[in-house]
């Protein structure tokens, strides 16, 4: 605290009313769920309450606004700023540090719902006042979590007084990027929609009007599967860009929290097509409605309670405990309180199935819809199991372990083949359904077309046209050990992409001659961007290539060298390091390295930095990677570490050779011999080295010497690039253990070649402005004129 100041009034004031939003925001959802709960027996108070929860959710607003005041004013006497924050951090990361945290991300997600509340609550209609009852229930739960995992806690004081440090902790490395200041907000304005959802359930429930709601809730589904979605994507590409694993998702717990509910919200998407086209699926899809928001929470508990702490790149710190026990009991009663209302609905009204439609054949548009449903929950279901795992292991006193994504890939794939078959055919084939002969001749062109091009994609992967040719003979690992060949099993993922893809164009010319719209065309726009986007993450991972040092021993080594005097070749890349442009202690620092690939040279800059040592005192790399983009491929160098050792400490006796094949060396140890008096300051022990390059062979004498503070080394210079040093000996035996290190810094890299990851991008480009296209054409401007008042209660169908 040297150096530190009294806190400014001013800003101890804007914790005050940060604080006082927060408790406002609790108090008034509250007052909302008693006036709506009191409103038929007072008709005033349901106004009064509409005024209560706006402005309850704007006292969010205000909590948010206030956080945000504190980090760009650098008031580090907050200790939720001091962690998140510091005076050199560039403005937008200040921004983003009011998000990065446990209290500020629970604040974001509190705003992003009370905005969507307010958006929403006005088109709820006749489900108003359940709609509400539910959502503000939600929004006080988690102000109470604010109340205690607040953000305007300030740090012990002084003498009474509130000292404002000279500078904070900083905002954690790996967020110093674009993607902390856009992918935050846009993910959990994705998580705040799934409130909407799950409110129309509960109301849905309450009134038992299972049909009304069908088009109020519609387009709020589709704003969420859009939004969810890019957000989901924009995780994917910060990764991709930033942590250096050479890939766009690793199935993480974090990861699967957001991914679960948007497969959730696809299912419900599609189950409401089902509903508005053949009246069915009522009670399934208000189950479906209520199941997004429910896994997400599930997905909160478990990032945010600290079990995955040694198992996600993501996890958040230990909640303070009494905020976790608000958010089990958000988790216990809200899956309690809506199953029990779901499952006594189910029974009460014992819903009769309709009878199917006269001469409606197997292969119809509703059954292949319905199998698509069930595949996205199972799809759902399972990742929700394998993302728990780590916490099932930590309740049992084991040690978690998260599950790998070979294993996720290999299980996942059983139900990714037939639901890329039924987004593929549904779509083509009418309600009532075709014959094997119709659905043939439907399909042959399709079927043709997907086959097509797959040859043409193993053409280009065999020929080098998308970059590199591919290793025919490696193989895969597919569920628990066994070993399949690789290319095989990818294209037959990449065939059944293609046949879903050529399918869902197909369909959208159709759609678009019948309507002449392009507004029309959004659900099946977004079909085509899923499908361009898995084709894409299936053929990048799948015919991944990664570098490999050949005198590695390891079949998991990928790691080679980069040295300033000597290219190095790797994936028909040759590269040499030129030097950092910083210091390595400086985060901008980044490497300059020239690549050189068929004759055309560029300059690559991977990031390379040392936060500090570590507990055990070694230096801490912080990395991230240098991507070049060739269109149809990429090429991802990302560094290690930085290294002066060009081998490994070698022992060695008198006569033996060690050919280093990198460095074009062979190495003799002709013996040791020693100078001077044993025992006293002045000695020497000599190793006798002769090395053998393409240049000629020549000597050389590293050396140890006895001083009076111990064996001081003294390398021998082999070149400019290389010396020799003595590591150890022993007189007895002549034995002498030998090292050679690179004059100059070298760089421990790792190379990745990625074909077709411009198809992701594209992909998620395509979906999104399908599904943002799509719920612009269900908007409603206004409610309903049916929908004025509150239902009677009625018995309607379901299958």
């Amino acid at each position: 605290m040297s150096g530190a100041v009294v806190a400014e009034p001013w800003s101890l004031a804007i914790g005050q009313i940060g604080k006082a939003c927060v408790f406002g925001a609790l108090a008034l959802n509250i007052a909302t769920v008693i006036l709506y709960v009191l409103a038929p027996w007072y008709e005033k108070l349901a106004k009064l309450a509409k005024v209560t929860f706006t402005t309850g959710c704007a006292m969010f607003v205000g909590a948010f606004l206030c956080v945000v005041n504190l980090f760009v004013n650098d008031q580090f006497q907050y200790k939720y700023v001091f962690d998140h924050a510091s005076k050199s951090t560039a403005l937008q990361y200040k921004v983003a540090g009011a998000w990065s945290g446990q209290e500020g991300s629970i604040l974001l997600w509190a705003v992003a719902s009370a905005t969507f509340g307010i958006l929403s609550a006005s088109f709820a209609g006749k489900y108003r006042r359940w709609f509400t009852i539910a959502f503000a229930t939600f929004l006080s739960s988690v102000a109470a979590i604010l109340v205690n995992e607040s953000p305007f806690i300030l740090s012990p004081l002084i003498e009474g007084k509130a000292m404002v440090p000279t500078d904070g902790r900083g905002l954690a490395a790996s967020l110093m990027n674009y993607w902390v200041v856009i992918h935050p907000p846009t993910i959990f304005a994705g998580f705040g929609s799934l409130t909407v959802l799950f409110s129309f359930a509960i109301a849905v429930l309450a009134t038992k009007d299972f049909q009304t709601w069908v088009p109020l809730v519609r387009p709020w589904t589709l704003v969420s599967l859009a939004i969810l979605g890019l957000g989901l994507a924009m995780g994917g590409f910060w990764a991709y860009e930033t942590l250096g694993w050479g890939g766009f998702w690793m199935w993480d717990p974090v990861e699967n929290t957001s991914f679960v509910p948007w497969v959730a919200v696809a299912a419900l998407v599609h189950g409401l097509y089902v509903q508005v086209s053949r009246k069915k699926w009522h009670l399934t899809n208000v189950f479906l409605a209520g199941l997004p928001f429910l896994l997400f929470c599930y997905g909160t508990f478990l990032t945010r309670s600290g079990y995955l702490g040694d198992t996600s790149v993501h996890s958040f710190a230990e909640m303070d405990r009494s905020a976790l026990r608000i958010l089990i009991a958000i988790n216990g009663v809200g899956f309690g309180t809506f199953i029990v209302l779901w499952g006594l609905t189910a029974w009460k009204t014992r819903l009769a199935n309709e009878s199917r439609l006269m001469n409606q054949q197997p292969i119809n548009r509703e059954f292949l819809l319905g199998l698509g449903i069930w595949l996205l929950v199972a799809f759902g279901i399972v990742t929700a199991l394998g993302m728990s795992v780590p916490f099932l292991q930590t309740i049992q006193k084991k040690k978690p372990i998260v599950v790998e994504e070979w294993l996720y890939n290999s299980v996942l794939s059983f139900f990714f083949i037939p639901l890329l078959i039924a987004m593929a055919i549904g779509p083509l084939v009418t309600w009532i359904g075709l014959g094997v002969r119709a659905l043939a001749n439907r399909f042959v062109y399709v079927f043709a077309g997907a086959t097509f091009l797959t040859g043409m994609i193993l053409f280009g992967l065999r020929t080098g046209f998308f970059g590199l040719p591919v290793d025919m003979s490696s193989t895969i690992k597919f569920f628990m050990v066994l070993q399949v060949p690789r290319v095989p099993w990818i294209l037959i993922l990449v065939w059944f992409c293609l046949f879903a893809l050529i399918a869902a164009l197909w369909k959208l010319v159709e759609d678009f001659r019948k309507s002449k719209s392009v507004a029309k065309t959004g659900g099946m726009l977004a079909h085509v961007g899923v499908t361009v986007m898995m084709l894409g993450l299936v053929v990048s991972r799948g015919f991944e290539q990664q570098s490999r040092d050949p005198s590695a021993t390891s079949l998991n080594d990928h790691a080679f060298v980069i040295t300033p005097t000597k290219p190095v070749e790797m994936l028909g890349v040759s590269y040499r390091a030129i030097g950092p442009t910083k210091s390595f202690i400086d985060r901008d620092n980044k490497v300059k390295i020239e690549a050189t690939h068929n004759g055309a040279r560029a300059i690559v800059t991977p990031g390379l930095y040392y936060l500090g040592l570590d507990q055990e005192g070694n230096p801490m790399p912080f990395i991230w990677p240098s991507i070049q983009s060739h269109g149809l491929y990429d090429m991802y160098l990302v560094l290690r570490d930085l290294t002066f050792e060009a081998s490994g400490p070698t022992p060695m006796k008198t006569g033996d050779q060690r050919l280093l094949r990198e460095e074009g060396m062979l190495i003799t140890y002709k013996g040791l011999k020693t100078q001077g008096p044993l025992g006293q300051a002045g000695a020497k022990f000599i190793a006798q080295v002769e090395v053998q390059t393409e240049m000629g062979t020549f000597k050389a004498e590293p050396a140890m010497v006895m001083t009076d503070k111990g064996l001081d080394k003294e390398p021998a210079k082999l070149n400019d690039a290389y010396s020799i040093s003595l590591e150890g000996m022993s007189v007895n035996d002549k034995t002498a253990t030998l090292q050679v290190k690179y004059n100059q810094a070298a760089y421990v890299a790792e190379l990745y070649y990625k074909p077709m990851t411009l198809f992701v991008w594209l992909g998620v480009g395509i979906m999104t402005g399908g599904a943002a296209l799509s719920a612009w054409q269900r908007r409603r401007t206004s409610e309903p004129k049916d929908v004025a008042k509150e239902p009677n209660e009625r018995t309607v169908s379901q299958e």
